[in-house]
């Protein structure tokens, strides 16, 4: 039983650990002053699809602002 749960807790660790980081990147418009985000989410494998996302964006006059 000990066991067990140690196992579940080491396999729960593993998990969180190697699912990525969450990206995130914040654009805002010069002229309106308007924000958008663009997001990999927490288990994205890729920041490809962030990277389309801004660059969507910034066709629109977006200018990426900050990341976290």
């Amino acid at each position: 039983m000990v066991k067990r749960n140690v196992l579940l807790l080491i396999l729960l660790a593993l998990l969180c650990s190697c699912g990525g980081t969450r990206t995130r990147v914040i654009l805002k418009h010069p002229e309106t002053l308007d924000f958008k985000e663009c997001d990999t989410g927490l288990w994205s494998v890729s920041s490809r699809e962030r990277d389309e996302c801004v660059k969507q964006y910034e066709a629109q006059g977006y200018e990426v602002w900050g990341e976290r």
